[in-house]
This record gives structure tokens, sequence and C-alpha cells, in this order.
């Protein structure tokens, strides 16, 4: 299960960072065109168990939704750490989106398993590739 969250964080830094790399000094305007990009191309199966259903902004928040294909009970209990774990990983090797996130961007992941509940979401932000 760990390797298929790695594989969802590497695709997601794929399509995000051709967006970032465009307009660096200006996150707003580039996050909005990064939702513009990637919407209608939602939702994408990114992995075995991850569909990626929504992407939107909000001023320098740029947040992707997505769903799980197992339940909550088929998921061990610290499913949405080991996701951060390896969004972080995948993230913060990317320049571009890293120096979005240093001009003041921030990147939202929210999850809902197959059941229709939430497990939870979380922030990337800049400080989060200097640990």
């Amino acid at each position: 299960m760990t390797k298929s969250f790695g594989i969802a964080a590497m695709i997601i830094v794929v399509a995000i960072s051709s967006a970032s790399s465009q307009t660096i000094t200006n996150v707003e305007e580039s996050f909005k065109k990064a939702t513009e990009e990637i919407r209608p191309t939602l939702p994408k199966k990114v992995d075995q168990i991850t569909t990626w259903t929504g992407v939107s902004h909000s001023g320098t928040s740029l947040k992707y939704d997505f769903k799980l294909d197992l339940k909550s009970a088929e998921l061990p209990p610290n499913a949405l750490s080991l996701i951060r774990q390896n969004t972080v990983k995948q993230v913060c090797q990317t320049s571009t989106v890293v120096n979005a996130m240093k001009a003041g961007g921030v990147y939202i992941y929210k999850y809902q398993t197959a059941d229709a509940k939430s497990l939870g979401q979380f922030e990337v932000r800049s400080k989060d590739c200097a640990q």
C-alpha cells in the first residue's frame, strides 16, 4: 500500500510542476492556470487505489481532492500519515514546486475513502522540505 501512495504523489507532482514553473513570481496566477488545465482531465485514476477527483485554488493555495478505492476499515490507522510522508518526499524533489512554495504557495491534499468518509487533509509548505 505504501508503494501506491508514492506512485500517486509522483504523478501529481508531475502534473503541478509544469504549471508552477511558468509564473513562480505570481503564485495565484500559476495556481489558477493549473486548476484550469487539470480540472477538465478529472477524474483520473493515478494508481491502483487512488482516483484524483478534484482541483481548486484560492489565493496562494492549490487543493487536490482524492478518493481512495478502499473502505476506511481497510486502511491502516496511519494511512494519511503515510500518504503525507510520500507526498512531501516527492513534492520536495521538484524544484519548480519548491520555488512556488518559497514564493508563498501552499499545496493542500484532501482524501476520502470509498465509503465516503473523510480520511482527512494536509498541507505541504516550503518549510516541510527543510525537514
